[in-house]
C-alpha cells in the first residue's frame, strides 16, 4: 500500500524513489484524501514541495487512466503541486507499468519519435487539450509490488520497520498496524507526522530504535525530554512533584500591541499590578472573559508568545509545555533565551546557538537531529527580556527561523517588562493570570499532597490548607501567587501550620533559602546571604527604578564595610549571592529601554528585607526614621520592623513627636502597639497610655481621637489596658472616664453587671457635648477626629449586652432614645443584637429566600456534575468513531487532553442547550453523525492519532468512575482556528449521510451539517430534496443554504415550489428569502401568496403579505377577496382569548397589504 511505504521513508528519513530524477523524494509528513489533483495521498518533501499521488488497482488503458494523468498535469500546470505520481498495482497493464511510465519520461524530455502505441495516444491527447508537454517531466508512473505472490516491495517495508523496531520480530505487527491505521487515515483524510507515526506505534506497544534515523532520533530525543522535564519542587524542597500535576493555568489573549509606560516606576507599577489589556478587555468581569489551559498553549497556533507577571511560574509552565509536547512524541527544544544570547555574545550564530542549547544533553548528534527534526520542531524559548541589550536580536532570530522552518512551532515566554512586542506583532499574544483566589485552599492542598507524595486530591490536606490559610494574615497574597504558594506548601509540611503573624510568615520563607536551601546549593555563609537580599531590599524600598549599575555600587560599598574590604573586592561576593536569590525566584532582574532593573517578585520580601536591614543599623544610623514613618512607601517597612526590635523605638519617637505639639501621633503610637505584627513591650504600652490619659485630660483637641485609638488598643492588650483603665473611671474630667469606660466596654464588658452600666451610661451621658462634624466637614479634613458621642455609642452597646434578654426592649425604649443614639450605624449595630436575641425579627433578604425557594440552585453543582459526566462521554464517544476502528492500549494514563477539548469547542458540546444534549444522545443515525464529525475533524488542525487516545482514555476513565469524574474539573478552553469549511469542496463526502445528520435533530449537529452542505458541490435535485426534507428550524438553515449554492435566478422558484408543498411550519424563512431577493419574481408567486395568506400559522400570514406587497409594487394583481379574508381571519383570531398564537405582527402585514392593493386607506387602525 502506497500510504504504507510513504509513511516508512518518512519515518526512516529515506528517499521513495518514486521521482528519481525529478526530485529527492524524502516526505516529511503525508496527507489521505487531499481532494487535490492527486487526491488519494500528499507528501510534503524536506525542501517544503508538494507531490500528490493517484493510486489504482488493476488500471487498464481507457478513461479512468487518462483522467488520473489529466488530474495530475493539471495540478502542475495550475501550480497547485510541484510533482505527481500514478501509483499502480502489479495487476494493471503492463503497456501503463512499462510502456507509458517510460514513455512520460521521454515526452517531459522533448523526445517524442520513439513512442510506444500508448505513449502516442496520451501525446495526442495532450496535444489536443493544449497542455504542455513538459509538465510530463514532473509526473511518473510507479508501480507497487504488494501482493503476496510478487510483494517485492512488501518485503522491502518489512526490511524497513526491522530498521527502525527495537526487536525486528515485532517488523509484522508494525507493518499491521500501520496497513490497518491507514485505511483508516484516507476515511477520515487526516495526516501523518514523524510525531504521529511515533505516537502510533508506542500506543499498540511497538518499542523503537534508538538511532540516526528521523523515528530513532525523535524516539531518542523525546524520551530524554519527557525524563529531564517529568518533574519540578516545590522551593527549597527535595521532593519531586510530577509535572503532570503543577497547578492549573490559565491565560487570555492580549492584543500584540499594548500601552508603552513613560517611566521606570510606572512600568514596574504595571507590572506588579498585572496590567495587560486583554482582547476583550470590554467584558468587565473576569470570568466571562474567555480564558485558555496555559498547559495547551501553541497546539494548534504555530506561533506564540505567553506574557507573564512576578512569581506566576512562566519557567516552569515552559517546562510543562516541553513535557506535554515531548509527552506526545513531539520533539522541542526547551531554551533559555538568556543562554542564547550569551552564546551569541561569544560569536555564536542565534540558529546554532538555539539548537546546541536545546539539544545539551541530550545525547542527540547537533547535525544529524538538527536536520531529520527542523521540520517539526517545537521551540520553547524562555525568558525573551532575558536577553537583555540583544533581546531585539534573539527576538528577530526567532522570526527568521519560524519563517525558515515553517513546519516548526514557536512558543516564546517574556516578562512585560523588556519586550518590544513589534518585531513579533504577529504571534498571537496571551497573558497568565494569577490563580483564582476562590481556589487557594484548592491549590495549596494540591501542593501539601504532592509534597508529601500523597495523590493531588487529599482531602486532608486540602482541610489543613483551609484551616492553614484561615488564620495567616497573608492568605490573599499567598492565594495569588504560585510562588508564595509553593514556599508555604513547604512550609507546611515541615512544621504543619504557618507563622500567624506577617514578619514570622516573611521570616520563615527567606529562611527556606537563607538556611536549607542555601546549604543544600553550597553557600554556606547564611550571613552573606541574608546580608545581600537586607540590602537589596533596602535599597530597592528607597528607589524602586535604580539600575543594576547603581544598586550593585551602593550594595558593594556597605557588603565592603561588613566584611572589612574594598567595594571591588565585596563585587563577586555580592554577585554570587544575587545570583542565588536570582535563581530562588526572589529577585530578578529587568530591562527597561536600555536600562536593567531590579525588582522583587513580590514587594512584600523587599520590604521585609529593608526591615531587617534597618534593626541591624543601629540606632545611631537610623536618623532617616522618623522621616520614615511619615513616608507611604515605608509603611510595610515600619511595621515589620516594629516586629523585628524596633517596636519600643518607633513608639517612643510617636510619643516624642506628640510632645513637641505634632497632632495624631498619640493614635498612630496606639494603633501600632496594637498591630498584630509589632512587638512593643507592656512597659512602653503602659507609659504609651498614661501619657494618651493625660493628653486627654489636659482637654487636647484630638482628645476623642485618641479615647477611639486607645478603645483600639484594649481589644488587642486587655489585661493591660483594662487595669489602667479602671483607675481612671472616677477621674473628674469627663473625657478621661468616658475613654476609660469605653476601653472596660470593649475589653472586658463583663466587669461590670446590668445596673452598674446603666448607672455608668446615665452618668456618661449627662456629660457629653456632642463633637461630631458632619461628614462633609470630615471628609474635608482628611482626618477623622472621633467625638464623644463615638465612645458614648461604645458603652451604650456594652450596658445593652449586659441587660438580661427579657429587660433589653425596656433599655434600649429608655436608655436609647436621646438624640445621641439617632446614628445609623448604631441603630444597626443594636438591631443586631436584639435580632440574636430573637427580639426582633431580621429584614427581609430577597437573595436568600429567593435561593431557598428555588431547590434547583441547592442541586444545581450536582445536576452540573452529572451533565458533564454525560457531555464528556459523548463527546469522547463522537472522538472515537472519527479515529482508526482499533483498540488502541492507552499507555499512559491522560484524563483528557488538548485534541478531546478542541473537538468539544468545534462541535459545540460544551455550550449546547441541556435538552438539545440530551437528543445527541438518542443517535438514530449514527453513519450520519460519523460522516459529520469525520468532515469537521478533516478540515481543523486536530490530530486524529491524538484523538483517538485521548478520547477512548476518556471512555475508560468514565467507565472506570461514572460518578467522580477528573473531567469536571476541565472548564478551560484550547486555542484552536475555526474550520477551514472552504476545503470541504475537496472532500468525498456521503451528501446523504450529511442531509440525515442535518435532519437528526441535535442544533450542535444541524449546525455543522448545514455549513458542510452550503460548502459542499451539488445538484439543483439535492436542493430541491433538501427543502421536501426539511420543516420548521430546518427550513431556515435550508433557506440560507440554498441560495449560496444556486443562481440568484434558479433558487426563488424552488422556494416557492416547497412553500406550495402542503407542508406549512417553517415556510415563512423561505418567503423571507424571495421577499428580499434581488431577482424578479415568478409568476407562481400570486398563488402562493394567496394559499399562505389562508394558513392558520400567523409567521407564514405575515411573510406571504410582505411578499404579496413586493409583488402588487411590481404592478401584479392579487384576488382581493383572499385579501379581505385574511385579515378578517385574523381580527376573529385576535380576538379569542383562547388562542397561545399572537397576530400583531401578521396583522400589520396583511392591513399594509390591502393598503398596498388600494382596498384600505393608509391611516391609522
Amino acid at each position: 500500500m502506497a500510504l504504507v511505504l510513504a509513511a516508512i521513508a518518512l519515518m526512516r528519513g529515506s528517499k521513495l524513489g518514486w521521482l528519481d530524477g525529478v526530485v529527492e523524494d524524502v516526505p516529511v509528513a503525508l496527507t489521505a484524501e487531499t481532494g487535490g489533483p492527486g487526491d488519494d495521498i500528499g507528501l510534503e518533501l524536506k525542501d517544503g514541495t508538494r507531490v500528490e499521488i493517484q493510486a489504482k488497482k488493476g488500471l487498464r488503458r481507457g478513461d479512468e487512466l487518462w483522467s488520473a494523468l489529466e488530474n495530475l498535469i493539471n495540478g502542475i500546470s495550475d501550480r497547485a503541486i510541484k510533482h505527481g505520481v500514478l501509483v499502480v498495482s502489479a495487476d494493471s497493464s503492463a503497456t501503463i507499468r512499462q510502456d507509458l511510465a517510460n514513455d512520460l519520461i521521454l515526452i517531459g524530455q522533448g523526445q517524442i519519435h520513439t513512442l510506444s502505441d500508448i505513449g502516442r495516444a496520451w501525446l495526442k491527447r495532450m496535444n489536443d487539450t493544449g497542455r504542455e508537454l513538459s509538465a510530463c517531466a514532473n509526473i511518473r508512473i510507479k508501480t507497487l509490488y504488494m501482493l503476496d505472490s510478487d510483494g517485492a516491495d512488501k518485503r522491502t517495508a518489512l526490511l524497513g520497520l526491522e530498521s527502525i523496531c527495537a526487536f525486528p520480530e515485532k517488523a509484522g505487527d508494525a507493518y499491521a498496524h500501520l496497513y490497518r491505521s491507514a485505511i483508516a487515515l484516507q476515511r477520515s483524510r487526516g495526516r501523518w507526522t514523524l510525531s504521529n507515526l511515533v505516537r502510533l506505534l508506542r500506543s499498540h506497544g511497538i518499542e523503537l530504535r534508538e538511532d540516526k534515523t528521523p523515528i530513532g532520533l525523535t524516539t531518542m530525543f523525546t524520551g530524554w525530554l519527557r525524563k529531564v522535564n517529568h518533574q519540578f519542587y516545590l522551593p527549597a524542597s527535595m521532593q519531586a512533584i510530577p509535572i503532570a500535576e503543577m497547578l492549573p493555568v490559565a491565560a487570555v489573549r492580549i492584543p500584540a500591541k499594548q500601552e508603552i509606560r513613560a517611566t521606570a516606576s510606572e512600568a514596574l507599577d504595571s507590572y506588579y499590578n498585572g496590567e495587560l489589556e486583554a482582547c476583550d478587555n470590554n467584558v468587565p468581569a473576569r470570568r466571562l472573559r474567555q480564558t485558555y489551559e496555559g498547559a495547551w498553549l501553541g497546539r494548534f497556533r504555530r506561533l506564540s508568545v505567553i506574557v507573564a507577571g512576578p512569581g506566576l511560574g512562566k519557567s516552569t509552565l515552559a517546562r510543562r509545555l516541553a513535557w506535554e509536547n515531548a509527552r506526545d512524541d513531539t520533539p522541542v527544544l526547551l531554551v533559555s533565551l538568556s543562554v542564547v544570547a550569551n552564546a551569541m555574545r561569544n560569536g555564536s550564530p542565534f540558529e546554532q546557538a538555539l539548537w546546541a542549547h536545546g539539544l545539551d544533553g541530550s545525547g542527540c548528534a547537533f547535525n544529524h537531529t538538527r536536520e531529520a527534526l527542523r521540520d517539526q520542531i517545537v521551540v520553547i524559548a524562555d525568558g525573551l527580556d532575558e536577553a537583555r541589550e540583544l533581546r531585539g536580536e534573539v527576538a528577530a532570530g526567532l522570526a527568521k527561523f519560524a519563517c525558515g522552518n515553517p513546519g516548526s512551532t514557536l512558543i516564546v515566554t517574556t516578562r512585560p517588562i523588556g519586550y518590544d512586542m513589534a518585531t513579533l506583532a504577529e504571534w498571537r499574544h496571551y497573558h497568565l493570570l494569577r490563580p483564582d483566589l476562590k481556589k487557594a485552599p484548592e491549590n495549596l492542598g494540591r501542593l501539601i499532597a504532592l509534597g508529601r507524595g500523597l495523590p493531588y486530591d487529599d482531602a486532608n490536606s486540602i482541610s489543613l490548607a483551609k484551616n492553614v490559610l484561615g488564620t495567616t494574615p497573608a492568605a490573599e497574597a499567598i492565594g495569588a501567587s504560585p510562588l508564595l504558594l509553593g514556599m508555604a506548601a513547604s512550609l507546611i509540611i515541615r512544621d504543619q501550620l504557618l507563622p500567624s503573624t506577617k514578619p514570622k510568615l516573611y521570616q520563615a520563607m527567606t529562611s527556606l533559602f537563607e538556611t536549607r536551601d542555601a546549604t543544600k546549593t553550597g553557600l554556606t555563609n547564611s550571613f552573606l546571604v541574608s546580608r545581600v537580599l537586607d540590602i537589596v531590599g533596602w535599597e530597592l524600598v528607597h528607589d524602586p527604578s535604580q539600575g543594576w549599575s547603581q544598586l550593585e555600587r551602593a550594595a558593594c560599598t556597605v557588603l565592603a564595610t561588613d566584611l572589612e574590604t574594598t567595594p571591588y573586592g565585596a563585587a563577586l561576593q555580592f554577585a554570587a549571592m544575587f545570583e542565588y536569590w536570582e535563581r530562588a525566584g526572589v529577585v530578578e532582574r529587568l530591562q527597561f529601554g536600555s536600562s536593567q532593573l531590579v525588582s522583587f517578585t513580590h514587594r512584600t520580601f523587599a520590604e521585609f528585607a529593608a526591615a531587617r536591614y534597618l534593626v541591624e543599623m543601629g540606632a545611631a544610623a537610623r536618623g532617616s526614621l522618623e522621616q520614615m514613618v511619615d513616608d507611604v512607601a515605608f509603611t510595610e517597612v515600619i511595621s515589620f520592623a516594629g516586629a523585628l526590635g524596633l517596636g519600643d523605638e518607633i513608639t517612643q519617637m510617636f510619643i516624642d513627636r506628640r510632645v513637641r505639639g505634632v497632632e495624631g501621633q498619640f493614635e498612630r503610637a496606639l494603633d501600632f502597639a496594637g498591630d498584630r505584627n509589632a512587638v512593643v513591650g507592656d512597659q512602653k504600652i503602659v507609659e504609651l497610655v498614661n501619657s494618651a490619659f493625660d493628653a486627654m485630660a489636659s482637654e487636647s483637641t484630638d482628645r476623642f481621637s485618641i479615647g477611639v485609638a486607645l478603645t483600639n488598643l484594649a481589644v488587642r492588650k486587655p489585661s493591660l489596658i483594662v487595669s489602667l483603665a479602671l483607675a481612671r473611671i472616677s477621674a473628674p474630667t469627663h473625657t478621661v472616664r468616658l475613654a476609660a469606660l469605653a476601653c472596660i466596654a470593649r475589653a472586658k464588658p463583663e466587669h461590670f453587671d446590668a445596673i452598674k452600666w446603666i448607672s455608668l451610661l446615665d452618668d456618661l451621658t449627662l456629660g457629653i457635648v456632642d463633637t461630631r462634624e458632619d461628614e462633609i466637614t470630615a471628609i474635608m479634613r482628611g482626618m477623622p477626629t472621633g467625638s464623644d458621642v463615638d465612645l458614648l455609642h461604645i458603652v451604650a452597646l456594652a450596658a445593652l449586652r449586659a441587660q438580661p434578654v427579657a429587660d433589653m426592649d425596656e433599655f434600649v425604649a429608655k436608655q436609647l432614645s436621646s438624640d445621641y443614639f439617632t446614628n445609623r450605624l448604631f441603630r444597626y449595630q443594636v438591631d443586631k443584637i436584639l435580632v440574636t436575641n430573637g427580639l426582633k425579627k431580621p429584614e427581609d433578604d430577597w437573595k436568600t429566600n429567593f435561593l431557598n425557594r428555588q431547590p434547583i440552585f441547592k442541586n444545581f453543582s450536582r445536576i452540573t456534575a452529572k451533565l458533564n459526566i454525560a457531555e464528556n462521554k459523548r463527546a469522547a464517544e463522537l472522538a472515537a468513531v472519527v479515529a482508526a476502528p482499533v483498540k488502541v492500549e492507552v499507555q499512559e494514563s491522560i484524563y483528557s487532553g488538548p485534541q478531546f477539548r478542541a473537538l468539544q469547542q468545534l462541535v459545540g458540546l460544551d455550550v449546547t442547550a441541556e435538552s438539545d444534549f440530551y437528543n445527541s444522545s438518542r443517535v438514530c443515525d449514527e453513519d450520519a453523525v460519523k460522516e459529520v464529525i469525520k468532515a469537521l475533524v478533516s478540515i481543523s488542525q486536530i490530530s486524529l492519532v491524538a484523538l483517538e487516545a485521548e478520547a477512548r482514555a476518556v471512555l475508560d476513565t468514565i467507565s472506570l468512575d461514572p460518578e467522580h469524574s477528573p473531567l469536571l474539573t476541565l472548564t478551560r478552553a484550547v486555542d484552536i482556528p475555526a474550520p477551514e469549511w472552504s476545503r470541504v469542496a475537496t472532500l468525498k463526502l456521503d451528501r446523504e449521510r450529511v442531509e440525515a445528520a442535518f435532519h437528526h435533530g441535535p442544533i450542535w449537529l444541524r449546525h455543522i451539517a448545514a455549513t458542510l452542505l452550503a460548502e459542499m458541490p451539488g445538484q439543483r435535485s439535492d436542493y430541491v430534496r433538501l427543502l421536501d426534507r426539511s420543516c420548521n428550524d430546518e427550513l431556515r438553515y435550508a433557506s440560507a443554504i440554498v441560495p449560496m449554492c444556486m443562481k440568484p435566478t434558479d433558487w426563488p422558484e424552488l422556494f416557492l415550489d416547497r412553500a406550495l408543498s402542503g407542508k406549512p411550519n417553517g415556510i415563512h424563512y423561505l418567503l423571507d428569502e424571495v421577499t428580499c431577493s434581488a431577482s424578479d419574481l415568478p409568476e407562481k408567486t400570486s398563488s402562493v401568496v394567496e394559499m399562505c395568506l389562508r394558513s392558520d400559522i400567523s409567521d407564514v400570514v405575515e411573510a406571504a403579505a410582505r411578499l404579496g406587497i413586493r409583488w402588487l409594487k411590481k404592478g401584479r394583481t392579487l384576488n382581493s377577496s383572499i385579501l379581505e379574508e385574511s385579515y378578517r381571519t385574523i381580527l376573529e383570531a385576535k380576538s379569542d382569548e383562547n388562542s397561545a398564537i399572537t397576530w400583531e405582527l401578521a396583522e400589520v402585514a396583511t392591513f399594509e397589504l390591502l393598503v398596498t392593493a388600494g382596498l384600505r386607506k393608509g391611516e391609522k387602525r
